[in-house]
């Protein structure tokens, strides 16, 4: 299974507000230039991302900019149906949009056309219950754009949700039943891009993975949470630990509060700060629901930036054997694609080699916590690992920057985690990578190393583990290597 976004390419907040708002302005229809307008039959557009990320609160945000501009909207949320049958969970997503929109119309109640029960096996009686339920959406809005959230994508069954697109959706759009469907949907990973859906609406729908908030997001978001302190003075260390996830912020200032913690005290409670991210954040919120062997799998996977079922396998046989003696890649191969599917879609596939990577917010959060909670541990995750990466590069092998760059992120990291001195190991490590793997008098090793050079200044991580100053000192080596 492959996602068309890799995590690399995160979309932000302001970015995410001009998106919004250019699709309000610029590509919904309005009633008053319904006649007139040169418009999209159908336009989607998906965000995804881990628990507490700020997909529901972002679309309360697109409800509150539809009711400014007096668009009415219908809403669906897939979790925690009201009925554990899974024959009638269409019935219960239809129901919950029925009793969104009505609160915007006066025509009679949609709910009239629902029965009370529905058999989904029963194919005659399912048909006839969505082409009266499309009738009924066509009705209600056949002088506005259909706009349609959908929440929680994630609970929804593959089945259920090929159904809607196919069956409910597309003849809205096909059949020209109503003027416009825009459709917007929220859940841990991308659905319509996965989907059997139509190509078109593929071809419509634009799939947007949430960054977390900035360091000035979250100083502002801080400052507007219900505690009885402000702690937008520690947002410094706050950041350092939440990696700017919306719900650990808010957890972390809660407890501070609970627990009469002043900001400038904030600093020194990093131990009980990565306790409560750990316990209560990913293990029972963000994980909430998952199969016992996921977090001490991805425990070991958040330390390198790129995995492979082999990376896995060695690393399990080293620091989890008590709990997973299990070492066929076979079986690592299983948990991967476990990992990439909903409801968890916790593991993207990237563009580098080793292929996967872990959803980019929980690497840096679970990360975190326990390079504070296990230093000596984490630390040792991050040597294995670095000697796994040289293994891989060979005696007389081509030169691999990614590779390359590897390494020393490992390297600095686990002398950081340690507090000792990441600097002169990260010069160390450069020099001796450039002494035994490239060549410069040789005419096709010149362009390797400026790739390594060009991977090395555009590296945030080591870049924050380091500093600005010395990741041009490292730029420089290079430089001097190659002439």
């Amino acid at each position: 299974m492959s996602h068309s976004k890799t995590p690399n390419e995160l979309i932000n907040r302001k970015k995410q507000r001009e998106q919004l708002q250019d699709l309000l302005d610029n590509k919904i229809i309005s009633p008053q230039r319904l006649a007139t307008a040169e418009i999209k039959p159908f336009i989607g557009i998906e965000y995804y991302g881990i628990g507490g990320i700020g997909k529901t609160r972002f679309l309360e945000e697109v409800k509150i900019q539809c009711r400014e501009r007096k668009l009415p909207f219908a809403v669906g949320d897939f979790f925690a149906p009201s009925s554990q049958n899974p024959d009638a969970a269409l019935l219960d997503i239809l129901i919950r949009v029925c009793d969104q929109y009505d609160h915007y119309f006066s025509t009679a109640s949609a709910r009239s056309v629902l029965p009370d029960s529905l058999n989904i096996k029963d194919s005659n009686q399912q048909a006839a219950l969505i082409n009266q339920f499309r009738r009924q959406l066509a009705q209600a809005f056949q002088d506005f754009p259909l706009i349609l959230m959908l929440d929680s994508t994630e609970t929804c069954s593959d089945e259920l949700f090929n159904l809607l697109g196919n069956e409910l959706i597309m003849p809205l759009v096909t059949e020209a039943l109503v003027p416009q469907m825009v459709l917007f949907l929220a859940g841990r990973g991308p659905r319509v891009i996965e989907s059997q859906w139509p190509r078109n609406f593929l071809r419509n729908t634009q799939s947007e993975h949430l960054d977390p908030l900035s360091y000035d997001d979250t100083e502002d978001y801080l400052d507007k949470l219900p505690t009885k302190v402000s702690y937008r003075p520690a947002t410094k260390a706050i950041h350092a630990i939440s990696n700017g996830h919306p719900y650990s912020t808010e957890t972390l200032a809660t407890l501070l509060d609970d627990l009469n913690i002043k900001p400038a005290q904030v600093e020194h409670n990093r131990q009980r700060m990565a306790e409560q991210l750990y316990k209560e954040v990913i293990q029972r919120y963000i994980l909430a629901g998952a199969p016992a062997w996921v977090l001490p799998l991805i425990e070991l996977a958040c330390v390198p930036r790129h995995f492979d079922a082999q990376t896995l396998a060695s690393l399990e046989s080293n620091f989890n054997a008590a709990l997973y003696p299990a070492t066929e890649v076979q079986y690592y191969i299983a948990r991967i694609v476990d990992l990439q599917r909903c409801p968890l879609s916790l593991v993207f596939a990237g563009k580098s080699t080793p292929a996967y990577e872990l959803e980019p917010t929980l690497r840096k959060l679970l990360h975190t916590a326990q390079a504070i909670l296990d230093p000596a541990k984490t630390a040792a995750v991050h040597n294995y690992n670095q000697r796994l990466l040289r293994e891989r590069l060979g005696t007389g092998s081509p030169p691999s920057p990614a590779t390359s760059l590897e390494i020393i992120y490992h390297v600095t990291n686990a002398k950081a985690i340690l507090q000792e001195e990441p600097n002169q190991a990260a010069i160390d490590e450069l020099q001796s990578l450039l002494n035994l793997q490239f060549q410069p008098r040789e005419s096709r090793y010149p362009s390797e190393i400026r790739l390594l050079r060009d991977l090395l200044a555009q590296d945030r991580e080591i870049a924050e583990i380091l500093g600005g100053s010395q990741v041009q000192n490292l730029l420089k080596i290079i430089d001097d290597f190659i002439n």
